[in-house]
């Protein structure tokens, strides 16, 4: 729906509330009660980027992988243990001390694969 260059000398999340704003309006106008849901990297994790969604009523995934540490641990370790996929879930409030308006409830899935690892949060 959108891809924009920004400067590097710019936040990740620079333009990004703009944009959203821009897309959920467009949807909106055609699909009123379509439920939109967004999915970030730890990029977007912005209070203002987060409070802009659930002002217009948009769910959101976006990263939290390094409040997952202890879950990944025991997931490496079940899976060098066994060789098999192990995953482990963790649901938690999370809120940084200076620049989040509020704690936001968070569900985040650490999980060790053959593959490699993987770390996300929604």
């Amino acid at each position: 729906m959108c891809a924009r260059l920004r400067e590097s000398n710019q936040d990740a999340s620079a333009g990004c509330l703009e944009e959203l704003e821009r897309i959920v309006g467009q949807i909106r106008r055609h699909w009123p009660r379509t439920r939109i849901p967004i999915r970030g990297d730890s990029r977007l994790r912005r209070d203002s980027v987060m409070k802009g969604c659930e002002d217009h009523g948009v769910g959101f995934v976006l990263g939290l992988a390094r409040a997952l540490g202890s879950a990944m641990h025991e997931a490496q370790s079940v899976h060098r243990r066994t060789g098999k996929p192990a995953r482990r879930l963790r649901d938690f409030t999370y809120r940084t001390r200076q620049s989040c308006s509020r704690s936001r409830p968070v569900v985040g899935k650490a999980a060790s694969l053959s593959k490699g690892e993987i770390r996300g949060s929604w």
